[in-house]
């Protein structure tokens, strides 16, 4: 009996000093400066991104043929939805400054010059190592579309990792946002 007890509370001691591994939390954020708003300029809001369900959720995952695996160390911080759509809204804030650029909606809580509305359909790495970006835009004033496109880029990972596929969606989702850059029209007089 006295056998017993000391093996049960040598069993119990063990569960109790058994860590569980440390999970890293990964935060999606975009890397260059933010300009200040300014009231002068036609606001354009990104509204919020759409991503797949199955993405936009804590884990942190990456495609194995027509599976879904997650890495089992990491997690994201925020939801990727939420993230996707701040960087964009901060790199497009970054490099047009013909545009007052705000997430969401706007500052003052009235209707914007221009809203920008971006689906996203895939944003994870294979097997391969390459992430692929695939995923719609489209830009509309007082529900008048004013532009639309897509948004197609790839970003190889340096190894597989949770940390390099964050570091490749940075990549990819900078090469969207040339795009953007490159295809919203300047604003109006109009819309001024």
């Amino acid at each position: 009996m006295k056998n017993r007890i000391v093996v049960v509370a040598l069993l119990l001691s063990a569960c109790a000093t058994t860590a569980e591994p440390e999970v890293t939390r990964l935060l999606l954020s975009y890397p260059g400066p933010t300009p200040s708003v300014s009231a002068a300029k036609a606001s354009l809001v990104v509204r919020a991104v759409s991503v797949p369900d199955y993405l936009d959720r804590r884990e942190v995952v990456y495609r194995k043929g027509l599976e879904l695996h997650r890495y089992p160390d990491a997690q994201w911080a925020e939801r990727p939805a939420k993230a996707v759509t701040r960087f964009i809204s901060q790199a497009l804030a970054a490099q047009r400054s013909d545009y007052n650029v705000q997430s969401f909606t706007t500052a003052s809580g009235v209707s914007p010059d221009a809203a920008l509305t971006i689906a996203i359909e895939r944003f994870e790495p294979d097997e391969s190592g390459v992430l692929q970006l695939h995923g719609s835009w489209r830009l509309t004033a007082t529900a008048q579309v004013l532009a639309s496109g897509r948004l197609d880029a790839e970003a190889t990972l340096a190894a597989a990792t949770a940390a390099d596929s964050v570091a490749a969606m940075q990549q990819a989702l900078m090469t969207a946002v040339k795009t953007l850059v490159a295809d919203i029209p300047a604003p109006t007089a109009a819309s001024r």
